[in-house]
């Protein structure tokens, strides 16, 4: 499906993940496979994989950021911390190319709540978009 409908792979992944009802584990399985869809250790396989995200339809884009970052409200921990990964990729992509200029300030924002687990959410999901930013340009600079 992934190679067929990338479009809608993306979307039922994130649908697995952002829905509270479903069970844990298909949706920190549906998180982590969303998350290696976006990006591969491989030069050239992550460069068709980052293509295929920017050409995806802006409106597309925006409805799986935004269940992405509800996610980090999610009851459980573990859907939060799998919907932190996420966003990391999906960060390493949108970053640099000026795609998502808001991000920052949603994160931000998030930590303005009394609500603990979506600062800590919020907080975790900075830190794993410094590493992958950290290990995308080391990556430019060699």
């Amino acid at each position: 499906m992934e190679n067929q409908n990338f479009a809608l792979y993306l979307q039922l992944l994130c649908f697995e993940l952002a829905t509270n009802e479903k069970p844990l584990e298909s949706r920190r399985l549906a998180g982590l496979v969303l998350k290696n869809s976006l990006g591969s250790r491989d030069e050239t396989r992550n460069a068709q994989v980052v293509q295929r995200w920017v050409s995806l339809d802006p409106s597309l884009k925006m409805q799986l950021k935004t269940a992405i970052l509800t996610t980090l409200a999610a009851p459980q921990k573990e859907a939060r911390h799998t919907a932190a990964q996420v966003l990391a990729k999906l960060a390493q992509i949108e970053l640099p190319r000026q795609m998502w200029p808001d991000l920052v300030q949603t994160l931000l924002n998030n930590m303005q709540t009394e609500n603990d687990a979506i600062k800590q959410s919020t907080l975790e999901s900075l830190g794993y978009i410094c590493e992958e930013i950290v290990h995308l340009y080391l990556n430019l600079s060699n």
